[in-house]
């Protein structure tokens, strides 16, 4: 091949070479740029994490506002609802029965107003209890197996506490018999109290009831030998009197009165009647009966005498005395019929007087004023 044939295969291959080698400078030249950049940011590196500082302090601060925003939203107050308070108060009553307005325990009361209903029950007293109910107006019913309660309407509750002012009676539904038992008796301690020893007395007892301002005789009772008697009614509210009447010998007790409710069941009392003393004189007498006719004639003197035996026959009490002409005399004796007796003495007493009279029977009592007795005996020498 000649020269002028390898000239342009020459050229091709200085122009190849020329863009080769300017492409491995670029490659170089890209490198380094890149390495240096690479050691630009190594240096640089802590110059770039103090500027950045400030972003993140920047975004400390928001993150911590935010948290300041979220704690400030939860920390705020909600809006109250707007609640309604019903004011409350508590009602109390009284509910009695009869004639004597006797409390009626165990009541039901039913207490209803509006929209509300309540029951409760009288305690021992006859009180009834409605708590914390609404202030308002209710009506009352009421309900007692043994009497009729009319309602009680438009009460009214306030606050705090009401007692209805009233107090809330009913009436028997059915008047039940009510017996009276009595006891007369001697009491002879005056403890009125029936003790060992007191005896029964058949004293007569008048029963009265009242009409107006005055008194009518309804029934007279008899109590037997031991002093026991039974009067049974069956009215409702009727005042009864029971007036125990004289007995020889005895201080009379007061009247009772009582009132008969119809609740029925028995009522019992006792009337102790005192042996009092009576003011009333005794004196006893012994006359000279000459003719032993037993009577003192006009020329038959009062003589002396040995002494005269005394006995209470009602209470058993004895107590003797001599006599002189101008008699033997006593104040102030239990009330009761005595039985005096002359009693001659020795022997000798008894020869010089012969008893023609031996003994009589008095009695004494709160009328009898003033009695003298006489016995005789004839004086022989």
């Amino acid at each position: 091949m000649n020269q002028k044939g390898f000239a342009p295969i020459i050229v091709i291959i200085i122009i190849i070479s020329l863009i080769g080698g300017g492409l491995a400078v670029s490659k170089k030249i890209q490198l380094s740029n890149t390495n240096s950049q690479t050691n630009l940011k190594t240096t640089k590196q802590p110059l770039s994490t103090d500027s950045a500082k400030p972003e993140a302090k920047k975004d400390e601060k928001q993150t911590t506002a935010n948290q300041k925003g979220t704690n400030q939203t939860k920390a705020s107050p909600t809006p109250k609802a707007t609640v309604q308070i019903t004011k409350t108060g508590t009602l109390k009553g009284k509910v009695a029965g009869g004639y004597y307005l006797k409390v009626l325990p165990d009541t039901t009361v039913t207490l209803k107003g509006e929209n509300i209903t309540k029951t409760s029950k009288t305690d021992s007293s006859g009180i009834f209890t409605f708590s914390a109910i609404p202030v308002g107006t209710y009506n009352l019913s009421f309900s007692h197996p043994d009497y009729n309660i009319s309602d009680v309407n438009n009460v009214t509750v306030s606050e705090g506490e009401t007692f209805y002012p009233r107090t809330i009676n009913g009436f028997l539904k059915a008047v039940k018999h009510t017996t009276f038992k009595g006891m007369v008796f001697v009491d002879r301690n005056d403890n009125r109290q029936k003790d060992t020893g007191d005896e029964g007395l058949d004293a007569l007892i008048e029963v009265y009831n009242k009409v107006g301002d005055g008194w009518s005789l309804n029934h007279n009772i008899t109590a037997d030998k031991s002093g026991n008697f039974t009067f049974e009614v069956k009215e409702d509210g009727i005042t009864y009197k029971f007036v125990p009447t004289e007995y020889t010998f005895y201080r009379k007790p007061s009247p009772l009165e009582f009132v008969v409710e119809g609740y029925g069941g028995t009522k019992e009392f006792s009337f102790p009647y005192y042996p009092t003393s009576s003011s009333s004189k005794l004196t006893i007498y012994v006359f000279n009966d000459k003719n032993e006719n037993n009577v003192q004639d006009g020329d038959e003197e009062n003589i002396d005498f040995y002494y005269a035996d005394i006995t209470n026959i009602s209470t058993g009490k004895n107590d003797k005395t001599s006599v002189v002409p101008e008699g033997a005399s006593y104040s102030y004796y239990d009330y009761g019929a005595y039985k005096i007796k002359l009693v001659a003495g020795d022997s000798a007493w008894a020869a010089q007087y012969k008893i023609t009279k031996s003994e009589d029977i008095v009695t004494i009592t709160n009328t009898s004023g003033d009695q003298a007795i006489k016995l005789g005996a004839h004086k022989l020498y």
